[in-house]
């Protein structure tokens, strides 16, 4: 069914979105079917350049490797790169002006993965408010505050609706599997980067948490933080952020952890591993798993510092590109040997794995209901 011909039938809960085409491409069909005449912007992240330069109109200059200089780098090429490299393309309607709208393609390994529909062909749908989409849509399942925009998605449906909360108004509604994986499920993975980039920022702080007095994203963090470690059982009856990097709150859990722990590490290929499973009763009462969390700890401490260099960059050019890129090359590097660390202390810290929605935390544990990305921008600004 096409989606062009009559948007209203998104509004059928019968409908399966992953059945509908736009322009005449469905999800999951081949990048070889996008007619290219409708193609108007492009971009994919993982293309090998040198450097990339904006002009005007999102004009783009590049130089890839080899090439002696910046050229400029025609649409024709970008939509290359993208179905080559995977990223997106943005299509003009068929028939229809640009500033009608256009829909977004996302692509991955030559195929067409995700849909974002834009603009005001969509207003026949009479999405006017944020009461609106909930009565025409019902409840949904997921939703999330991001860079200035809340994004309710319905999981079964494969179906999400972002709205622009600066402007008051609709901004996209977006069709495939991919939509509502992107919207944030938080775990204990969670709670330990919120936590290792509070002690990044403050390593003399404990409880309460001391956010700088000139920063308005802080403030949230700390909350993110309070709000998961009494979802995860690490608040105590005592709040303590030492509580956690000490370990302290593993009293009384360690078998627990031990036996969800055992057969993530047995396969890593260390002798640790096969010693501590050979001896664990002697493991675990001579305090192999605080030990093991503490040390895990303050390596991905030493890691988030790498990984995080260039976190406040917003533009670089020149030989400062060349600095930027070489600390992003380095940080990837280590950016395996962190999620393999971030496993092994997600499953100490919560070996029953579980994972909260944004709706659970705000409703069950006072987590902050505003959007930290803005806030974020806010401080760089």
């Amino acid at each position: 069914m096409e989606v062009t011909e009559s948007v209203e039938i998104l509004l059928d809960p019968t409908i399966n979105p992953l059945r509908l085409t736009v322009g005449g491409i469905g999800l999951g069909d081949p990048v070889s079917g996008i007619a290219r005449e409708f193609v108007v912007h492009g971009h994919s992240p993982s293309v090998p350049i040198v450097q990339r330069t904006y002009g005007p109109e999102d004009e783009m200059s590049i130089q890839r490797p080899g090439e002696p200089a910046l050229r400029p780098y025609p649409l024709a090429e970008i939509f290359d790169d993208a179905c080559t490299y995977g990223g997106w393309v943005d299509l003009a309607l068929p028939g229809k002006p640009r500033s009608h709208g256009t829909v977004r393609l996302d692509i991955t390994d030559g195929r067409v993965t995700d849909m974002h529909l834009s603009g005001s062909w969509l207003a026949p749908l009479g999405l006017d408010s944020k009461a609106e989409i909930a009565r025409l849509f019902g409840h949904n399942d997921r939703y999330h505050r991001t860079n200035s925009k809340t994004i309710w998605a319905w999981t079964r449906r494969s179906f999400a609706i972002s709205w622009n909360d600066e402007d008051d108004r609709l901004r996209s509604l977006s069709l495939g599997p991919r939509v509502c994986a992107s919207i944030p499920i938080f775990d204990a993975k969670s709670l330990i980067h919120w936590a290792l980039t509070w002690r990044r920022n403050h390593p003399e702080d404990d409880w309460p948490l001391r956010p700088h007095p000139d920063s308005v994203a802080e403030p949230v963090i700390a909350g993110r933080i309070a709000a998961l470690m009494k979802a995860l059982d690490v608040h105590g009856e005592t709040p303590s952020l030492e509580r956690l990097f000490s370990g302290d709150f593993l009293q009384g859990s360690t078998r627990r952890s031990w036996d969800a722990l055992l057969p993530y590490i047995t396969g890593t290929g260390h002798d640790g591993p096969r010693h501590a499973r050979n001896h664990r009763d002697q493991f675990m009462h001579s305090g192999g798993i605080p030990v093991l969390w503490t040390r895990m700890l303050q390596l991905r401490l030493h890691i988030e510092q790498i990984t995080a260099f260039n976190e406040h960059i917003m533009v670089a050019s020149g030989i400062y590109f060349y600095a930027v890129q070489l600390a992003d090359d380095v940080g990837k590097r280590v950016e395996a040997g962190r999620d393999h660390i971030d496993q092994v202390l997600s499953l100490i810290l919560d070996p029953a794995q579980r994972r909260f929605t944004w709706g659970y935390l705000v409703r069950e544990h006072g987590f902050p209901d505003v959007d930290l990305d803005a806030l974020e921008f806010e401080d760089l600004c």
